[in-house]
């Protein structure tokens, strides 16, 4: 399946694939970086985004295309894509300009999890609101929105909390806080998020 990577005016600068089966290449490739097109420096959707996501002053982060299809579908048309790239400075500044808020909505894996991260570090000397919205594991938005409807992943939407809590609650949860090693671990780790 073909996408095209336009930009927040709407012009087309290059084209995203996914592979519809197993064994025939990459599972995604996209147009080449180039004088036009850079993959780090675009938001998929945003050019249809722009005015929805000013208009709520929040913009919805996901990894992928169908991601951003389906939220779209759903009526969350504030919803942008980094093609599975971490977070960018350009992408971070597009976002920016977009609206004063960004949910993320990352897959609730390692890549989604470093992604995240990635986003608060560029994001923190900027004037953003960083959220979170936490995904079941293995579940990306889409395949919520195929489970749950729209209604259901509107709720996680405004569920979301913001970054820190969100990172201290994943360090809690995934550390041993029951000897002093441990607390040491999952205070060193918080520490820079705080």
């Amino acid at each position: 399946i073909m996408f095209p990577l336009s930009d927040m005016r709407g012009r087309v600068l290059g084209f995203g694939a996914r592979a519809m089966g197993e064994g025939r290449g990459p599972k995604y490739l996209n147009t080449s970086d180039g004088e036009l097109y850079h993959k780090g420096r675009q938001l998929f959707g945003a050019d249809l985004a722009r005015a929805p996501a000013a208009k709520a002053g929040s913009v919805i982060v996901v990894e992928g295309y169908t991601d951003v299809l389906a939220l779209h579908q759903a009526g969350l048309r504030n919803c942008v894509g980094i093609m599975g790239t971490a977070l960018t400075e350009d992408q971070v500044a597009a976002l920016a300009r977009m609206a004063p808020t960004v949910v993320l909505a990352l897959d609730a894996d390692s890549a989604g999890q470093d992604a995240m991260l990635r986003a608060a570090r560029v994001a923190a000397g900027r004037k953003l609101e960083l959220r979170v919205v936490e995904m079941p594991e293995g579940t990306d938005p889409a395949e919520l929105v195929a489970r749950e409807g729209g209604d259901a992943v509107r709720s996680r939407l405004e569920g979301s909390v913001p970054f820190v809590r969100f990172r201290v609650d994943q360090a809690l949860a995934h550390g041993d806080v029951s000897n002093a090693e441990g607390k040491d671990r999952v205070l060193a780790e918080v520490g820079p998020v705080l």
